[in-house]
């Protein structure tokens, strides 16, 4: 999994949320942990649903024009996956590695 991934993973373990939703957080509050886009975040979902880490429903948006939204939620396997990466080694190398972001 890519760093990205793992962010992604930490967040949704917090609490389900969109795309969007991410979005908005990583580009707000992680700015130490380098500047993520919503075209990095796309990617990455779908990426950890084909891996089974994360899985969607859809929640229907009331308000006329504003388009369905997936709501990603960790699976079992992705709690997993998660508790593996951050009792995994990491090297010191820099404040944006992963050490800093565990």
């Amino acid at each position: 999994m890519t760093l990205l991934e793992n962010k992604i993973l930490g967040l949704l373990i917090r609490k389900p949320m969109s795309g969007y939703d991410l979005t908005k957080i990583l580009k707000q509050d992680y700015i130490p942990f380098g500047s993520v886009s919503h075209t990095q975040i796309y990617p990455a979902l779908a990426n950890l649903e084909s891996q089974k880490l994360v899985r969607y429903h859809i929640v229907e948006q009331r308000e006329a024009g504003r388009p369905n939204k997936k709501v990603y939620e960790v699976t079992d396997e992705g709690h997993l996956a998660m508790q593996q990466w951050v009792e995994s080694p990491t090297s010191l190398v820099s404040l944006n590695d992963e050490f800093f972001l565990k």
